[in-house]
Protein backbone atom coordinates (compact mmCIF):
# COMPACT_ATOMS: atom_id res chain seq x y z
CA UNK A 1 0.00 0.00 0.00
CA UNK A 2 1.54 3.27 -1.15
CA UNK A 3 1.81 6.36 1.60
CA UNK A 4 -1.01 8.36 0.05
CA UNK A 5 -3.34 4.84 0.37
CA UNK A 6 -2.49 5.01 3.96
CA UNK A 7 -3.35 8.50 4.33
CA UNK A 8 -6.67 7.66 2.24
CA UNK A 9 -7.45 5.50 4.56
CA UNK A 10 -7.09 7.22 7.47
CA UNK A 11 -9.20 10.10 6.31
CA UNK A 12 -11.70 7.64 5.73
CA UNK A 13 -11.63 6.49 9.29
CA UNK A 14 -11.66 10.17 10.26
CA UNK A 15 -14.48 10.56 8.48
CA UNK A 16 -16.40 7.65 10.04
CA UNK A 17 -15.30 8.84 13.47
CA UNK A 18 -16.47 12.69 13.23
CA UNK A 19 -19.96 11.13 11.46
CA UNK A 20 -20.55 9.63 14.67
CA UNK A 21 -19.81 13.04 16.82
CA UNK A 22 -20.34 15.73 13.98
CA UNK A 23 -22.80 14.95 11.34
CA UNK A 24 -25.39 17.06 13.45
CA UNK A 25 -23.41 20.33 13.88
CA UNK A 26 -22.18 20.06 9.87
CA UNK A 27 -26.30 19.76 9.01
CA UNK A 28 -26.90 22.92 10.90
CA UNK A 29 -24.26 24.69 9.78
CA UNK A 30 -25.63 24.29 6.25
CA UNK A 31 -28.83 25.25 7.40
CA UNK A 32 -27.60 28.63 8.55
CA UNK A 33 -25.31 29.25 5.78
CA UNK A 34 -28.79 28.14 3.42
CA UNK A 35 -30.95 30.79 4.95
CA UNK A 36 -28.29 33.97 4.48
CA UNK A 37 -28.17 32.88 1.53
CA UNK A 38 -32.33 33.85 0.99
CA UNK A 39 -31.44 36.64 2.68
CA UNK A 40 -28.90 37.98 0.93
CA UNK A 41 -31.51 36.77 -2.15
CA UNK A 42 -28.40 34.29 -3.61
CA UNK A 43 -31.45 31.04 -2.84
CA UNK A 44 -34.99 31.22 -3.85
CA UNK A 45 -36.41 30.24 -0.48
CA UNK A 46 -38.17 26.88 -2.05
CA UNK A 47 -35.06 25.88 -3.19
CA UNK A 48 -34.11 26.34 0.18
CA UNK A 49 -36.95 24.64 1.46
CA UNK A 50 -35.95 21.82 -0.82
CA UNK A 51 -32.45 21.60 0.35
CA UNK A 52 -32.97 21.91 3.79
CA UNK A 53 -35.55 18.77 3.74
CA UNK A 54 -32.58 17.02 1.66
CA UNK A 55 -30.51 17.51 5.00
CA UNK A 56 -32.96 16.32 7.17
CA UNK A 57 -33.52 13.62 5.43
CA UNK A 58 -29.28 12.73 5.27
CA UNK A 59 -29.28 12.54 8.28
CA UNK A 60 -32.18 10.45 9.13
CA UNK A 61 -31.00 8.01 7.49
CA UNK A 62 -27.11 8.59 6.51
CA UNK A 63 -25.43 5.59 8.38
CA UNK A 64 -21.51 4.94 9.35
CA UNK A 65 -21.49 2.28 5.85
CA UNK A 66 -22.39 5.04 3.79
CA UNK A 67 -18.76 6.41 3.61
CA UNK A 68 -16.49 5.92 1.04
CA UNK A 69 -13.21 6.14 1.20
CA UNK A 70 -12.95 8.22 -1.87
CA UNK A 71 -14.11 11.36 -0.11
CA UNK A 72 -11.46 12.44 2.65
CA UNK A 73 -14.29 14.39 4.74
CA UNK A 74 -17.43 13.91 6.49
CA UNK A 75 -18.50 17.49 4.53
CA UNK A 76 -17.66 15.60 1.05
CA UNK A 77 -19.86 12.38 2.05
CA UNK A 78 -22.66 14.37 3.41
CA UNK A 79 -22.62 16.27 0.09
CA UNK A 80 -22.44 13.40 -1.76
CA UNK A 81 -25.70 11.89 0.03
CA UNK A 82 -27.30 15.66 -0.46
CA UNK A 83 -26.77 15.69 -3.98
CA UNK A 84 -28.28 12.00 -4.14
CA UNK A 85 -31.61 13.15 -2.30
CA UNK A 86 -32.15 16.28 -4.29
CA UNK A 87 -30.38 16.48 -6.84
CA UNK A 88 -26.92 17.91 -7.76
CA UNK A 89 -27.99 20.87 -9.51
CA UNK A 90 -30.31 22.03 -6.74
CA UNK A 91 -27.77 20.72 -4.20
CA UNK A 92 -24.78 22.58 -5.22
CA UNK A 93 -26.70 26.04 -5.10
CA UNK A 94 -26.03 25.69 -1.09
CA UNK A 95 -22.32 26.03 -2.11
CA UNK A 96 -21.30 29.41 -2.08
CA UNK A 97 -18.91 32.14 -1.20
CA UNK A 98 -17.96 29.05 1.37
CA UNK A 99 -14.70 26.99 1.80
CA UNK A 100 -14.21 23.31 3.46
CA UNK A 101 -11.83 25.45 5.53
CA UNK A 102 -14.05 27.77 7.42
CA UNK A 103 -16.61 25.40 7.09
CA UNK A 104 -14.32 22.93 9.33
CA UNK A 105 -13.76 25.14 11.49
CA UNK A 106 -17.15 26.48 11.90
CA UNK A 107 -18.26 23.04 12.51
CA UNK A 108 -15.63 21.57 14.69
CA UNK A 109 -15.99 25.01 17.18
CA UNK A 110 -19.67 23.73 17.34
CA UNK A 111 -18.46 20.37 18.12
CA UNK A 112 -15.89 21.61 20.44
CA UNK A 113 -18.66 23.71 22.44
CA UNK A 114 -20.79 20.70 23.06
CA UNK A 115 -18.43 19.17 24.04
CA UNK A 116 -16.76 21.58 26.72
CA UNK A 117 -21.00 21.95 27.51
CA UNK A 118 -20.67 18.17 28.51
CA UNK A 119 -17.32 18.02 30.42
CA UNK A 120 -18.50 21.31 32.24
CA UNK A 121 -22.02 19.73 33.19
CA UNK A 122 -19.53 16.60 34.41
CA UNK A 123 -17.70 18.69 36.63
CA UNK A 124 -20.65 20.25 38.36
CA UNK A 125 -21.84 16.73 39.10
CA UNK A 126 -18.37 16.44 40.32
CA UNK A 127 -18.50 19.76 42.60
CA UNK A 128 -22.29 18.62 43.75
CA UNK A 129 -20.92 15.29 44.92
CA UNK A 130 -18.22 16.97 46.89
CA UNK A 131 -20.68 19.51 48.37
CA UNK A 132 -22.78 16.33 49.88
CA UNK A 133 -19.43 14.53 51.00
CA UNK A 134 -18.37 17.58 52.53
CA UNK A 135 -21.53 18.38 54.79
CA UNK A 136 -21.62 14.59 55.64
CA UNK A 137 -17.90 14.74 57.51
CA UNK A 138 -17.59 18.11 58.23
CA UNK A 139 -16.69 17.06 61.50
CA UNK A 140 -14.80 13.90 60.53
CA UNK A 141 -11.32 15.21 62.50
CA UNK A 142 -8.37 13.54 60.15
CA UNK A 143 -4.11 14.39 59.61
CA UNK A 144 -3.87 16.88 57.29
CA UNK A 145 0.01 16.71 56.11
CA UNK A 146 2.85 19.13 55.30
CA UNK A 147 5.86 17.98 53.10
CA UNK A 148 4.56 13.93 53.51
CA UNK A 149 5.02 14.73 57.41
CA UNK A 150 2.10 14.72 59.67
CA UNK A 151 0.89 18.20 60.42
CA UNK A 152 -1.97 19.65 62.15
CA UNK A 153 -5.39 18.33 62.11
CA UNK A 154 -8.42 19.01 59.47
CA UNK A 155 -11.44 17.54 58.53
CA UNK A 156 -12.59 15.39 55.74
CA UNK A 157 -15.26 17.62 55.14
CA UNK A 158 -13.15 21.09 54.51
CA UNK A 159 -10.61 18.24 52.39
CA UNK A 160 -13.77 17.93 49.95
CA UNK A 161 -14.31 21.38 49.98
CA UNK A 162 -10.46 22.44 49.51
CA UNK A 163 -10.81 19.92 46.42
CA UNK A 164 -14.15 21.60 45.46
CA UNK A 165 -12.25 24.99 45.20
CA UNK A 166 -9.75 23.68 42.90
CA UNK A 167 -13.07 22.13 40.60
CA UNK A 168 -14.46 25.33 40.72
CA UNK A 169 -11.42 27.27 39.26
CA UNK A 170 -11.54 24.18 36.73
CA UNK A 171 -14.97 25.19 35.58
CA UNK A 172 -13.98 28.58 35.62
CA UNK A 173 -10.72 28.14 32.98
CA UNK A 174 -13.77 26.11 31.20
CA UNK A 175 -15.79 29.14 31.03
CA UNK A 176 -12.95 30.97 29.29
CA UNK A 177 -12.07 28.57 26.52
CA UNK A 178 -15.88 28.39 25.73
CA UNK A 179 -16.34 31.43 24.89
CA UNK A 180 -13.01 31.86 22.72
CA UNK A 181 -14.48 28.62 21.33
CA UNK A 182 -17.83 29.90 20.75
CA UNK A 183 -16.70 32.21 17.49
CA UNK A 184 -17.91 31.73 14.12
CA UNK A 185 -15.64 31.21 10.72
CA UNK A 186 -18.16 31.03 8.28
CA UNK A 187 -17.74 33.74 5.93
CA UNK A 188 -13.72 33.66 6.02
CA UNK A 189 -14.24 30.90 3.07
CA UNK A 190 -10.39 29.63 2.39
CA UNK A 191 -8.92 32.90 4.46
CA UNK A 192 -9.08 35.95 2.43
CA UNK A 193 -13.05 36.26 2.65
CA UNK A 194 -15.53 36.03 -0.59
CA UNK A 195 -17.12 38.04 -3.88
CA UNK A 196 -20.39 37.74 -2.05
CA UNK A 197 -22.15 39.34 -0.44
CA UNK A 198 -22.60 37.40 2.76
CA UNK A 199 -23.88 38.10 6.60
CA UNK A 200 -21.32 36.66 8.96
CA UNK A 201 -23.35 38.15 11.37
CA UNK A 202 -26.89 36.53 10.75
CA UNK A 203 -24.94 32.76 10.29
CA UNK A 204 -22.88 33.03 13.79
CA UNK A 205 -26.43 34.19 15.68
CA UNK A 206 -28.23 31.62 14.22
CA UNK A 207 -25.85 28.74 15.12
CA UNK A 208 -26.11 30.27 18.71
CA UNK A 209 -22.73 31.95 18.45
CA UNK A 210 -21.44 34.86 21.07
CA UNK A 211 -19.56 36.58 17.95
CA UNK A 212 -17.69 36.32 14.58
CA UNK A 213 -14.19 35.77 13.87
CA UNK A 214 -13.73 39.38 12.36
CA UNK A 215 -10.27 38.71 10.79
CA UNK A 216 -10.57 36.02 8.02
CA UNK A 217 -7.00 34.41 8.22
CA UNK A 218 -7.38 33.80 12.07
CA UNK A 219 -11.29 32.29 11.77
CA UNK A 220 -9.64 29.23 9.46
CA UNK A 221 -5.72 29.22 10.73
CA UNK A 222 -6.15 28.99 14.39
CA UNK A 223 -6.28 26.31 16.46
CA UNK A 224 -5.21 27.81 19.77
CA UNK A 225 -8.79 27.88 21.19
CA UNK A 226 -8.13 23.96 21.46
CA UNK A 227 -5.29 24.45 23.24
CA UNK A 228 -6.91 26.62 25.63
CA UNK A 229 -9.45 23.67 26.61
CA UNK A 230 -6.83 20.94 26.71
CA UNK A 231 -4.63 23.22 28.66
CA UNK A 232 -8.11 23.70 31.23
CA UNK A 233 -8.35 19.83 30.94
CA UNK A 234 -4.76 19.36 31.51
CA UNK A 235 -4.52 21.56 34.92
CA UNK A 236 -7.89 20.01 36.00
CA UNK A 237 -6.47 16.69 35.21
CA UNK A 238 -3.31 17.62 37.56
CA UNK A 239 -5.09 18.02 40.42
CA UNK A 240 -7.09 15.05 40.14
CA UNK A 241 -4.24 13.05 40.19
CA UNK A 242 -2.87 14.75 43.22
CA UNK A 243 -5.86 13.82 44.76
CA UNK A 244 -5.79 10.23 43.46
CA UNK A 245 -2.74 10.19 45.66
CA UNK A 246 -4.07 10.90 48.98
CA UNK A 247 -6.89 8.78 48.61
CA UNK A 248 -4.14 6.10 47.48
CA UNK A 249 -2.28 6.73 50.45
CA UNK A 250 -5.02 6.71 52.69
CA UNK A 251 -6.20 3.22 51.38
CA UNK A 252 -3.09 1.65 52.18
CA UNK A 253 -2.55 -0.69 54.83
CA UNK A 254 -0.09 1.97 56.68
CA UNK A 255 -2.81 4.32 56.36
CA UNK A 256 -5.66 2.30 56.32
CA UNK A 257 -8.63 4.59 56.89
CA UNK A 258 -10.49 4.69 53.55
CA UNK A 259 -12.43 1.89 52.77
CA UNK A 260 -12.55 0.74 49.45
CA UNK A 261 -15.71 -1.44 48.24
CA UNK A 262 -15.61 -4.21 45.82
CA UNK A 263 -17.04 -1.98 43.66
CA UNK A 264 -13.83 -0.17 42.87
CA UNK A 265 -11.47 -2.43 44.45
CA UNK A 266 -10.64 -6.05 43.64
CA UNK A 267 -7.80 -9.12 44.97
CA UNK A 268 -5.16 -11.21 43.95
CA UNK A 269 -4.98 -14.26 42.49
CA UNK A 270 -1.94 -15.39 44.81
CA UNK A 271 -2.88 -13.61 47.98
CA UNK A 272 -6.00 -14.12 49.74
CA UNK A 273 -5.35 -11.00 52.01
CA UNK A 274 -5.31 -8.02 48.85
CA UNK A 275 -7.70 -5.36 48.26
CA UNK A 276 -6.18 -3.36 45.84
CA UNK A 277 -7.68 0.02 45.49
CA UNK A 278 -7.65 -0.29 41.41
CA UNK A 279 -9.94 2.51 40.57
CA UNK A 280 -7.92 5.17 42.51
CA UNK A 281 -5.03 3.31 40.80
CA UNK A 282 -6.69 3.82 37.14
CA UNK A 283 -7.82 7.14 37.86
CA UNK A 284 -4.28 8.50 38.61
CA UNK A 285 -3.32 6.84 34.95
CA UNK A 286 -5.86 8.27 33.13
CA UNK A 287 -5.30 11.56 34.43
CA UNK A 288 -1.39 11.23 33.38
CA UNK A 289 -2.51 10.35 29.72
CA UNK A 290 -4.93 13.16 29.78
CA UNK A 291 -1.52 15.69 30.36
CA UNK A 292 0.28 13.89 28.18
CA UNK A 293 -2.20 14.87 24.94
CA UNK A 294 -2.16 18.31 25.57
CA UNK A 295 1.97 18.22 25.45
CA UNK A 296 1.23 16.38 22.34
CA UNK A 297 -1.10 19.41 20.61
CA UNK A 298 1.48 21.72 22.03
CA UNK A 299 4.53 20.10 19.91
CA UNK A 300 2.19 19.71 17.04
CA UNK A 301 1.54 23.70 16.60
CA UNK A 302 5.00 24.48 17.41
CA UNK A 303 6.81 24.00 14.60
CA UNK A 304 4.12 24.29 11.43
CA UNK A 305 3.25 27.65 9.22
CA UNK A 306 0.46 30.38 10.66
CA UNK A 307 -1.01 29.39 7.08
CA UNK A 308 -3.79 26.54 7.01
CA UNK A 309 -2.34 22.90 7.06
CA UNK A 310 -3.63 19.60 8.10
CA UNK A 311 -1.41 19.66 11.62
CA UNK A 312 -3.42 22.65 13.12
CA UNK A 313 -6.84 21.79 11.95
CA UNK A 314 -7.42 17.91 11.32
CA UNK A 315 -5.15 16.51 13.65
CA UNK A 316 -5.46 18.59 16.53
CA UNK A 317 -8.60 18.11 16.88
CA UNK A 318 -7.76 14.24 17.08
CA UNK A 319 -5.71 15.00 19.58
CA UNK A 320 -8.40 17.11 21.69
CA UNK A 321 -11.06 14.27 20.58
CA UNK A 322 -8.70 12.12 22.02
CA UNK A 323 -8.17 13.90 25.27
CA UNK A 324 -11.81 14.96 25.71
CA UNK A 325 -12.34 10.88 26.06
CA UNK A 326 -9.75 10.54 28.74
CA UNK A 327 -10.88 13.30 31.16
CA UNK A 328 -14.26 12.24 30.52
CA UNK A 329 -13.40 8.68 31.71
CA UNK A 330 -11.04 9.79 34.81
CA UNK A 331 -13.94 12.39 35.77
CA UNK A 332 -16.38 9.14 35.60
CA UNK A 333 -14.59 7.67 37.03
CA UNK A 334 -13.80 9.84 40.31
CA UNK A 335 -17.26 10.04 41.09
CA UNK A 336 -17.05 6.27 41.34
CA UNK A 337 -14.34 6.27 43.36
CA UNK A 338 -16.29 9.20 45.73
CA UNK A 339 -19.83 6.89 45.37
CA UNK A 340 -17.87 3.78 47.07
CA UNK A 341 -15.31 5.27 49.15
CA UNK A 342 -15.84 5.35 53.25
CA UNK A 343 -13.25 6.69 55.68
CA UNK A 344 -13.20 4.86 59.44
CA UNK A 345 -13.81 7.90 61.38
CA UNK A 346 -12.33 6.88 65.11
CA UNK A 347 -9.08 5.67 63.07
CA UNK A 348 -8.53 8.84 61.23
CA UNK A 349 -9.44 10.59 64.73
CA UNK A 350 -6.64 8.38 66.49
CA UNK A 351 -3.90 8.99 63.89
CA UNK A 352 -4.47 12.66 64.23
CA UNK A 353 -4.36 12.39 67.82
CA UNK A 354 -1.39 10.18 67.99
CA UNK A 355 0.52 11.91 64.98
CA UNK A 356 0.47 15.32 67.69
CA UNK A 357 -1.16 17.13 65.12
CA UNK A 358 -2.70 19.60 67.81
CA UNK A 359 1.24 20.50 68.95
CA UNK A 360 1.15 24.07 67.46
CA UNK A 361 -2.01 25.04 68.75
CA UNK A 362 -0.88 23.76 72.38
CA UNK A 363 2.23 25.82 72.00
CA UNK A 364 -0.08 28.83 70.87
CA UNK A 365 -2.00 28.29 73.70
CA UNK A 366 0.81 28.73 76.57
CA UNK A 367 2.01 31.25 74.83
CA UNK A 368 -1.45 33.42 74.85
CA UNK A 369 -2.29 31.88 78.28
CA UNK A 370 1.36 32.72 80.09
CA UNK A 371 2.30 35.96 77.99
CA UNK A 372 5.13 33.90 76.61
CA UNK A 373 7.03 33.66 72.80
CA UNK A 374 5.41 31.09 70.56
CA UNK A 375 8.94 30.39 69.63
CA UNK A 376 9.95 29.17 73.14
CA UNK A 377 6.61 26.95 74.02
CA UNK A 378 7.29 25.87 70.63
CA UNK A 379 10.38 24.37 72.51
CA UNK A 380 8.44 23.67 75.46
CA UNK A 381 5.98 20.76 73.24
CA UNK A 382 8.82 19.55 71.35
CA UNK A 383 10.53 18.45 74.78
CA UNK A 384 7.65 16.79 75.82
CA UNK A 385 7.14 15.17 72.98
CA UNK A 386 10.88 13.75 72.54
CA UNK A 387 10.99 12.67 76.25
CA UNK A 388 7.53 10.59 74.73
CA UNK A 389 9.86 8.91 71.86
CA UNK A 390 12.90 8.66 74.30
CA UNK A 391 10.59 6.09 76.22
CA UNK A 392 9.34 4.39 73.95
CA UNK A 393 5.83 5.84 74.86
CA UNK A 394 5.17 7.76 71.72
CA UNK A 395 1.13 8.13 72.18
CA UNK A 396 -0.46 11.27 73.22
CA UNK A 397 -2.36 9.63 76.11
CA UNK A 398 1.16 9.66 77.69
CA UNK A 399 1.55 13.11 77.65
CA UNK A 400 0.89 14.35 81.36
CA UNK A 401 1.07 17.43 83.74
CA UNK A 402 4.69 16.34 84.95
CA UNK A 403 6.22 16.44 81.65
CA UNK A 404 4.73 20.19 80.91
CA UNK A 405 6.18 21.55 84.28
CA UNK A 406 9.75 19.94 83.58
CA UNK A 407 9.56 20.92 79.53
CA UNK A 408 8.75 24.24 80.91
CA UNK A 409 10.88 24.42 83.57
CA UNK A 410 14.21 23.56 81.29
CA UNK A 411 12.84 26.26 78.97
CA UNK A 412 11.59 29.08 81.00
CA UNK A 413 13.65 28.40 84.22
CA UNK A 414 10.09 27.85 85.65
CA UNK A 415 7.35 25.43 85.88
CA UNK A 416 3.43 25.72 83.92
CA UNK A 417 1.64 23.75 85.65
CA UNK A 418 -1.93 22.26 84.56
CA UNK A 419 -3.69 19.26 85.31
CA UNK A 420 -3.37 16.13 83.27
CA UNK A 421 -6.97 16.66 82.13
CA UNK A 422 -5.65 20.10 80.83
CA UNK A 423 -2.42 18.83 78.90
CA UNK A 424 -4.85 16.10 77.06
CA UNK A 425 -7.04 18.45 76.13
CA UNK A 426 -4.58 21.03 74.78
CA UNK A 427 -3.13 18.33 72.20
CA UNK A 428 -6.57 17.10 71.04
CA UNK A 429 -7.26 17.41 68.10
CA UNK A 430 -10.50 18.40 68.80
CA UNK A 431 -9.83 21.30 70.69
CA UNK A 432 -7.34 22.45 68.70
CA UNK A 433 -9.91 23.07 65.36
CA UNK A 434 -11.70 24.61 68.25
CA UNK A 435 -9.04 27.61 68.95
CA UNK A 436 -8.62 28.78 65.67
CA UNK A 437 -10.07 32.40 65.02
CA UNK A 438 -8.74 33.55 61.55
CA UNK A 439 -11.49 32.18 59.34
CA UNK A 440 -11.69 29.80 56.15
CA UNK A 441 -10.56 27.21 58.25
CA UNK A 442 -11.10 23.51 59.02
CA UNK A 443 -13.09 24.35 62.33
CA UNK A 444 -16.64 23.65 62.34
CA UNK A 445 -18.42 27.27 61.69
CA UNK A 446 -15.86 27.84 59.01
CA UNK A 447 -16.81 24.88 57.22
CA UNK A 448 -20.33 25.45 57.71
CA UNK A 449 -19.95 29.16 56.04
CA UNK A 450 -17.59 27.90 53.42
CA UNK A 451 -20.09 25.22 52.72
CA UNK A 452 -22.90 27.56 52.17
CA UNK A 453 -20.57 30.03 49.97
CA UNK A 454 -19.65 26.94 47.77
CA UNK A 455 -22.99 26.08 47.32
CA UNK A 456 -23.76 29.23 45.92
CA UNK A 457 -21.13 29.31 43.62
CA UNK A 458 -22.30 26.07 42.20
CA UNK A 459 -25.54 27.51 41.60
CA UNK A 460 -24.40 30.23 39.71
CA UNK A 461 -21.70 28.39 37.87
CA UNK A 462 -24.85 26.12 36.93
CA UNK A 463 -26.72 28.73 35.62
CA UNK A 464 -24.24 29.84 33.25
CA UNK A 465 -23.96 26.68 31.73
CA UNK A 466 -27.78 26.32 31.52
CA UNK A 467 -27.79 29.75 29.85
CA UNK A 468 -24.96 28.48 27.42
CA UNK A 469 -27.06 25.56 26.28
CA UNK A 470 -29.97 27.13 25.85
CA UNK A 471 -28.58 29.82 23.50
CA UNK A 472 -27.47 27.14 21.21
CA UNK A 473 -30.91 24.83 21.83
CA UNK A 474 -32.62 27.97 20.85
CA UNK A 475 -30.62 28.91 17.82
CA UNK A 476 -31.06 24.99 16.34
CA UNK A 477 -34.54 24.83 17.43
CA UNK A 478 -35.42 28.24 15.12
CA UNK A 479 -32.92 26.62 12.11
CA UNK A 480 -35.20 23.62 12.51
CA UNK A 481 -38.79 25.30 12.91
CA UNK A 482 -38.30 27.74 10.00
CA UNK A 483 -37.94 25.39 7.27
Amino acid sequence: MSEFSVYRMLSYETAKRAFRTQRYELSMMNKAHGKMLVKQGYLSLEDYRQIAHGIDQVLATMTEEDIRPQQSDLYGNMTDQLYAVVGKGLGEKIHMGRSRNDMGCTFRRMTVRKSISGMAALVLKVMETLLKKAEENLDTIMTFYTFGQPAQPGTLGYYYLWVFESFSRDLQRLTAAYANTNRCAMGAAAGIGTNFNLDRQYVSDALGFDSVIENTMDAITSPDYLLEVESAYANMMSSLSRIAQDMFFWASSECGILHCDSTISEGSTIMPQKNNPCAIELLRAKTGHAIGLVNEGLALMRNTSFFPNIENSREMFHIYDAQADEVEAALRLFLDVLDHSSINREKAYQMALDSFTGASTAAEYIAEKYDLPFTRTHHVIGDMIRKLMQDGTLEAKYLTSGLLADASEKVFGKRIVLSDEQVQQLIDPKFCLECKITGGTPKHEDSVKMLSQCRMRYTSQKAWLDRANEKVAHAYAALNSEV
